[in-house]
């Protein structure tokens, strides 16, 4: 291994574990530009899985990565983003997160080691209050046994392409949600679909908890976005992906 890549990775490594050892809600941000720096510069992802930067434009790109130290599997924007607040998502110019999102679930492993089936696999972002990091992150993983049953019920009675109640997929958290005939993300936002689902969510997105899951109905490979808006002054708070998320599927460390 070169001298300069050598060093680059070990400044690199460095960053990210102080990063993770420091107790504030900036950290993610710290590793991701790590990771952003170390493409731009050496075109290596390290400490991140992967990293695409169009046009080696941070505002535009996305690193794909296993927290040090926590079973999760993540998506960041490398652009600075406080999260699912954030004006810009909303926009028609801003970068297909969600699509980013569902191409990396080639990153999970089950836990016989392979691949989980489309319709285990779940995508999350926690509400500002639910969050533990100022930088948007969508969580991919796999879904709990008792919500994907749930889910999976729930999907075979919802009516396509309209915003209708779905349940308590986790007990005392009702969600509502839409079903969509697409068998990827290519053409849907699901930040705006879930902000304009409920009243008050345009202007207070920051309330909003989404999640998206692969759905099979009647032998069609749909997708299930849901959304839980927390209440009048946050006095109705989601946990967060925690109460959704099965940790037996998870992905290799960036470290081996």
């Amino acid at each position: 291994m070169p001298r300069a890549l050598r060093l680059l990775l070990t400044a690199v490594l460095l960053i990210a574990a102080t990063a993770t050892e420091a107790a504030d809600r900036n950290r993610l941000w710290h590793i991701v530009g790590a990771c952003a720096t170390a493409y731009r510069l050496m075109g290596v992802s390290f400490p991140c899985l992967k990293v695409e930067l169009p046009d080696n434009n941070p505002n535009l790109g996305y690193a794909v990565l296993r927290p040090l130290r926590v079973d999760d599997l993540i998506l960041s924007p490398t652009r600075e983003t406080a999260g699912i607040e954030d004006p810009f998502l909303q926009s028609d110019w801003a970068p297909n997160y969600f699509a980013a999102a569902w191409r990396a679930r080639s990153f999970l492993r089950g836990p016989d080691g392979g691949p989980p089936p489309r319709d285990e696999v779940v995508l999350v972002i926690n509400s500002e209050g639910s969050r533990s990091q100022d930088q948007l992150h969508i969580h991919i993983g796999c879904l709990r046994p008792d919500s994907r049953r749930f889910l999976d019920e729930a999907a075979q009675r919802m009516p396509l392409d309209v915003w209708t109640r779905v349940g308590p997929v986790v007990p005392g958290q009702v969600y509502f949600g839409e079903r969509v005939r697409e068998s990827d993300f290519e053409r849907l936002n699901p930040f705006r679909i879930a902000a304009q689902g409920f009243v008050g969510a345009t202007e207070n997105p920051g309330r909003l908890m989404i999640m998206v899951v692969g759905a099979r109905v009647r032998d069609e490979e749909d997708l299930l976005i849901a959304a839980f808006f927390e209440g009048v002054a946050g006095r109705l708070r989601h946990s967060g992906a925690e109460d959704l998320l099965d940790r037996s599927c998870t992905a290799p460390s960036p470290l081996g």
